[in-house]
């Protein structure tokens, strides 16, 4: 799987920018080249799916707030029920939670925003007039802009086996995913987003958590997906199969790598200010 992503990697076609964009002062991001993931990442999902006992249930999301790590905290599965599961852990130097909730108040207010993240693979994001306000009041914390906000997005990713999908991200409040409010605190947790997605074929439900947390140096990022089964008509049960969640894992690590490699330097940029 490794070899055939480097492989694919050549077969990423980016748009040509328009003049408008081309001016961004961020517009460099986008003809980067792609930070790597980590070897041992990739040493890691090479050996297949892990133990689903390793797995964390989405009834105990509230284990991410316990000191340390739990098992699995990189690799994906299907589990007994043929739903589906993602872990990744994505070490974040010198990000900050601020700086984290402001890349999500801010990407996706044009599609540029969010193509640099992922260039070649993230196509397009798209917000209602209302969200769009939202995201832009000054007024509300930029944890909270997300919180009922709607992100419509198209993304794909021929290096991990991902295609093409176009995806409604509904994001809700920590409280509303589940999380137990009363143990937030630090250093357990520096901020979460939460979400859930529709759109794709096979994926009938997902949820979905960017959980960050302080470490030395900066923080990291534990991420998690649940996606759902479905039952037929005839009664039969169906869900994800076992290499969409390995394509799945595998652009998660890539894009959230590569976030991490200009994050810093992009906020101080743009001055913290999420505007258009």
């Amino acid at each position: 799987m490794v070899e055939a992503s480097r492989e694919a990697s050549e077969m990423v076609e980016k748009r040509v920018l328009t003049s408008e964009e081309k001016t961004r002062s961020f517009a460099w991001l986008y003809n980067k080249e792609m930070a790597p993931v980590p070897q041992d990442i990739l040493d890691t999902l090479a050996k297949g799916p892990i133990d689903p006992a390793k797995a964390l249930p989405a009834e105990r999301l509230n284990d991410l707030l316990n000191p340390g790590y739990l098992e699995g905290e990189v690799g994906y599965c299907l589990f007994p029920d043929k739903s589906g599961y993602v872990a990744m852990l994505t070490q974040m130097p010198g990000v900050t939670a601020e700086m984290f909730d402001w890349w999500f108040a801010w990407h996706p207010l044009e599609d540029l925003r969010y193509a640099i993240w992922a260039p070649g693979r993230h196509i397009s994001a798209f917000l209602s007039e209302s969200d769009r306000a939202k995201h832009l009041d000054e007024s509300i914390p930029l944890r909270k802009r997300n919180w009922g906000s709607k992100h419509n997005i198209i993304e794909w990713d021929p290096t991990s086996g991902m295609p093409m999908l176009a995806l409604e991200a509904n994001f809700i409040s920590p409280r509303e995913f589940g999380f137990d409010m009363e143990r937030f605190k630090s250093p357990a947790v520096a901020t979460v987003l939460c979400c859930s997605k529709a759109g794709a074929r096979h994926f009938p439900k997902e949820r979905m958590c960017h959980f960050l947390r302080e470490v030395p140096g900066g923080c990291e990022l534990r991420t998690r997906f649940w996606i759902s089964s479905r039952e037929l008509a005839d009664g039969s049960v169906t869900g994800p199969l076992e290499e969409e969640v390995r394509a799945l894992c595998y652009h998660n690590a890539s894009e959230f790598h590569n976030l991490a490699s200009f994050l810093p330097d992009l906020y101080r940029e743009q001055e913290g200010k999420v505007t258009i």
